[in-house]
């Protein structure tokens, strides 16, 4: 077995060994490459991880070959020199990128693209850890290191995910309506801001235009389109399904429940009935409800009712992409879960923690990694569309054209989703969609689930 050593500059192995943060970092980069790290005497040289010195207001970064590379104190000049010396704290960017660090002041569950020191650089699609790994990687090549491939077939990773927040036009309606006052099943929730908010639409449509009720235009509610689509090109994809029994609920959570109909290949039936009939040959995962993040009780109650029902599912989505650096990550290994894919920008689409391949999240309240694997989101449709004003077909493109480039050149991993149902959108996103699959078959590039990257992952992490 192959075995890279690395030599950290003022640390003994047995002291970078104990360290967590170190340990870490070695293991993320014995996952990248596919080959154990471990600290010794000699090796691949690095500098001394200078941890207390990675705060925002401190970090640089400056441009070595066109790659942008973050420091603290003395400007690097090189990546990795050809004695193999590293030119750049390695082990401390590492640590406060994958362990969101800077967002530990924050204390919110959707921290802002516009507060990250990414977008003060203008490197919020810029995989930064990937493009540090892959220069070190060229020069481990050229002293005759046999690394394997990051993938199984392709150069990079595409990730395709559906977050089913609705299924079909029946919340627009006043049964729907009335619905959702009946879910808010906690006082303090019902509130009168939360009762206008629940039923201003359709009071505003009765009082104006009699008994019509709001009709929005809904991009294809049809799961059975969506996954036919997909199999021509022999790809599967990961649905998060929303849980039905929500304490406490937010106003703006799902309102579906397993019973409800649905489409599959334009005959209605019953979500439940889908679920289980999809489980055993598709990737099914929970989109737990919003203030489910850092509620341990609630998080682990909504995945045992899916899992009680079709089987176990321990892959998660956040609704709302919430996710709090602080407490997110415990939460999730104490509810079981093994993988999530929330960590996407709430307002923007890019490479969140500047890395585009899947790592262990940090628990801060222990001070160690956790047992649960992050797939970084990086393009929400709907956020795109909406919120940064892609409002065209062509804008879009230009988009995921540049993240495309991106996850490749960086060999990566891109995590894609689109919505089906989604509501009064500029144009037809299910459209949209089939030409990004017929796209993505001419890339060189493997097409998986969640799930599927958690198998990989099973099969490449060095023991």
């Amino acid at each position: 077995m192959q075995i890279l050593k690395v030599k950290l500059q003022n640390v003994s192995p047995y002291h970078a060994q104990d360290d967590t943060r170190i340990r870490y970092v070695l293991e993320f980069i014995s996952t990248f490459y596919g080959i154990r790290v471990e600290p010794s005497p000699e090796g691949l040289t690095l500098p001394t991880p200078q941890f207390d010195s990675w705060t925002p207001n401190n970090i640089r970064v400056t441009y070595i070959d066109t790659i942008p590379v973050l420091y603290t104190d003395q400007q690097p000049t090189h990546i990795i020199s050809t004695t193999g010396h590293v030119g750049f704290d390695l082990i401390g960017a590492t640590f406060f990128l994958l362990s969101l660090s800077e967002e530990l002041k924050s204390h919110t569950p959707r921290f802002r693209s516009s507060l990250s020191l990414l977008h003060r650089f203008d490197l919020l699609h810029t995989p930064l850890i990937n493009l540090w790994l892959v220069q070190i990687e060229h020069h481990l090549r050229t002293k005759g290191y046999h690394l394997p491939p990051r993938w199984p077939t392709g150069k990079f990773a595409i990730v395709l995910t559906h977050d089913i927040d609705r299924l079909g036009t029946v919340e627009f309606t006043l049964h729907g309506k009335l619905r959702r006052i009946m879910l808010l099943n906690t006082m303090k929730h019902l509130t009168l801001h939360t009762l206008l908010n629940s039923v201003g639409a359709p009071l505003h449509y009765l009082l104006r235009k009699g008994l019509r009720m709001y009709s929005p235009t809904i991009v294809n509610p049809d799961i059975g389109d969506w996954i036919t689509c997909e199999s021509q090109y022999g790809w599967r994809s990961t649905f998060f399904i929303f849980p039905d029994k929500v304490y406490p609920r937010d106003p703006s959570d799902p309102i579906y429940t397993y019973h409800d109909k649905t489409l599959f290949h334009g005959k209605p039936i019953k979500l439940i009935d889908l679920l289980r009939t999809l489980k055993p040959t598709h990737d099914i995962g929970l989109h737990a409800s919003r203030h489910s993040y850092n509620n341990f009780h609630t998080l682990r109650m909504e995945r045992r009712r899916l899992s009680q029902l079709i089987g176990n599912v321990d892959t998660v989505r956040h609704h709302y992409i919430s996710f709090d650096a602080y407490r997110s990550p415990a939460t999730l290994e104490a509810a079981g879960f093994t993988i999530d894919s929330s960590l996407g920008w709430p307002d923007n689409v890019g490479f969140r923690a500047a890395v585009a391949y899947p790592f262990k999240l940090w628990d801060h309240t222990r001070m160690r990694p956790t047992n649960v694997w992050e797939v970084p989101l990086t393009l929400q449709e709907s956020i795109a569309i909406v919120h940064l004003g892609l409002d065209t077909p062509a804008k879009l493109w230009s988009l995921i054209d540049k993240l495309i480039h991106e996850a490749s050149r960086s060999t990566g991993i891109l995590t894609l989703l689109f919505h089906p149902a989604a509501i009064d959108m500029p144009f037809d996103t299910f459209k949209f969609y089939r030409e990004l699959l017929t796209r993505l078959s001419h890339e060189d590039a493997w097409i998986t689930t969640i799930s599927g990257i958690k198998d990989w992952l099973s099969q490449r992490t060095p023991r």
